[in-house]
């Protein structure tokens, strides 16, 4: 497939988290993806079969690639840590498995609402978290907020914590 056809095919896409390299989706979402789409997502998962427990897909756009990442407790931690990840080249057949389970430093997702479709139970529920997200500026600096640690360093300097999928500011005097 074409690079700039996956690339416009991502741009298009009804649903996802569209990143510079990436179109990231949930595994329920793949129905609602361009024909074009699917078929690049299949071609991966013919090469290495279904991938147990990921539940996001990475649609590489300037590379064909697929990555299929696990995200343990997606639906209940407003940003869940990724678990492991099966990135799966098209054009050699080495496939890599990382492992992120021992990571003191895993990557999160933010705005979770954008990797399921619109009509998706809870996705209200993590579109309130994200525009209350937006409001105390936790969105400021996405490359500090993209790993567990950076995620609360920016929670502590703006004196605020989750509970669940709500945003809070915290009591008493500020920590130094």
């Amino acid at each position: 497939m074409c690079e700039d056809t996956l690339d416009q095919a991502c741009q298009r896409a009804p649903v996802g988290n569209l990143t510079p390299s990436a179109l990231y989706i949930h595994t329920a979402a793949l129905a609602t993806l361009p024909p074009v789409l699917r078929i690049y997502e299949g071609c991966a998962r013919s090469y290495v079969g279904a991938v147990d427990g990921a539940n996001v897909i990475r649609l590489h756009r300037r590379k064909a690639q697929i990555s299929y990442l696990t995200y343990l407790g997606f639906e209940d931690d407003p940003h869940p840590a990724l678990f492991a990840a099966l990135v799966v080249p098209l054009n050699n057949p080495h496939v890599e498995y990382r492992d992120y389970t021992t990571s003191s430093n895993p990557p999160i997702l933010h705005r979770k609402e954008e990797f399921r479709p619109g009509d998706h139970p809870l996705r209200e529920r993590f579109a309130r978290l994200t525009r209350q997200e937006e409001r105390f500026a936790l969105y400021g600096e996405p490359q500090r907020i993209g790993t567990r640690q950076g995620w609360q360093e920016v929670l502590d300097e703006r004196q605020v914590t989750l509970r669940g999928h709500r945003v809070v500011r915290r009591q008493g005097r500020p920590t130094r």
